[in-house]
């Protein structure tokens, strides 16, 4: 039934989003069914994780989803290319629909919080050394700015 209800989201829109508690199986779910089922439905799924650098990690994922679609060793798909460029060639060279899962997108999440948190203690410390005139300049660029 979940998998119905994932493929049915699949169809009806080009982003789906299946989420819930950490160990419920969403993980296993994608990798042991969903990404089979839609490869023996003719698509290339392309399950990837964020990261240091998601766009590499998504293209890598694809470089290995398009060389197991093709069955052979070359490999047209350069590291430096975009992944657009990449999922265009795979799709032109398989006829595959190309359907990228990122999986554990919840460390995106905790990623960005982690980030505006150690950013807001950098701004504290700057502004501590702006007060105490142990800094000229501003205490962050406008763009910055967190408060």
């Amino acid at each position: 039934e979940q998998m119905e209800r994932i493929e049915a989201s699949l169809e009806k829109s080009r982003v789906a989003l299946l989420f819930g508690e950490p160990g419920i199986g969403k993980t296993s779910l994608v990798q042991a069914g969903l990404a089979q089922r839609l490869t023996d439905e003719g698509a290339m799924a392309v399950v990837f994780r964020v990261g240091v650098d998601p766009r590499r990690e998504a293209i890598l994922a694809l470089r290995r989803a398009y060389s197991e679609a093709i069955s052979e060793e070359s490999d047209p798909i350069p590291d430096d290319m975009t992944l657009r460029d990449a999922a265009r060639i795979a799709y032109e060279e398989t006829g595959s629909q190309i359907i990228l899962i990122l999986d554990q997108g919840e460390d995106v999440e905790a990623d960005a919080v982690k980030l505006r948190t150690e950013l807001r203690q950098y701004q504290q410390a700057r502004k501590l050394l702006a007060k105490a005139g142990l800094l000229d300049g501003p205490v962050l660029p406008d763009w910055l700015e967190l408060d």
